[in-house]
């Protein structure tokens, strides 16, 4: 163990802020190292469990120690013990999905979306990627198409065209990046790189590099 952790360890009995010596002691550890003090991590949350930062930081580094079981009751609790809290849920729902636990960060996103909760926006783009995952294919278009206009726009219609060409629907697809560019206040030069993916994924290269060169003279 090195001497700055074996200095925070012991902080951690002189301290009467134990939680601040934690942060302190985790600050000192390398990523990599994380299951040298995942011990007292785990009994930090076990001692305070409001100690909200303490136990998002326990489910990454069970999830870096390759603990997905245990990682998944840690962040299923958390997510019980924090109902309504909207910072927590979307953490929750990262985790979840980091952890390949798809399903459970799908609930937790479509709740989120339903009660409006946070950047609505970005919870529709990040629902449909999970649905993805999920092999939802309808209903990850479907979410995507409930973007608006905005920061996450461009990257919800460029899923959406790649979800309609991989059905064979590549007219509608690069129909619709072409309305979206039209949409005031779109990120037309983005919506138009990827029609231009999209061209020359089907072998029409000419026309790819055509609009490829409008985006260029428009830069």
């Amino acid at each position: 163990m090195s001497p700055e952790l074996l200095d925070s360890e012991a902080a951690l009995e002189l301290w009467a802020d134990w939680e601040v010596a934690m942060r302190r002691r985790l600050r000192r550890a390398r990523p990599g190292v994380g299951g040298h003090v995942l011990g007292d991590l785990q009994a930090c949350v076990r001692r305070d469990p409001a100690a909200l930062d303490a136990r998002l930081t326990h489910v990454r580094w069970l999830l870096e120690a390759q603990r997905p079981r245990e990682a998944r009751e840690a962040y299923l609790g958390l997510l019980v013990d924090q109902r309504g809290n909207v910072d927590v849920a979307l953490s929750v729902a990262s985790l979840a999905a980091r952890n390949g636990d798809f399903l459970t960060a799908r609930s937790v996103l479509k709740e989120l979306v339903a009660q409006e909760a946070g950047e609505t926006d970005r919870l529709r783009l990040l629902l449909g990627q999970v649905n993805e995952e999920l092999g939802l294919i309808d209903e990850a278009m479907a979410s995507y198409r409930t973007v608006a206009v905005g920061e996450h726009f461009a990257a919800a219609q460029g899923r959406l065209a790649v979800l309609l060409a991989g059905q064979g629907r590549q007219d509608e697809a690069l129909a619709g990046l072409r309305a979206a560019a039209l949409e005031p206040g779109a990120a037309v030069s983005a919506l138009q790189l990827q029609e231009a993916a999209l061209l020359r994924e089907a072998g029409q290269r000419e026309q790819a590099f055509r609009v490829i060169d409008m985006v260029l003279q428009r830069e």
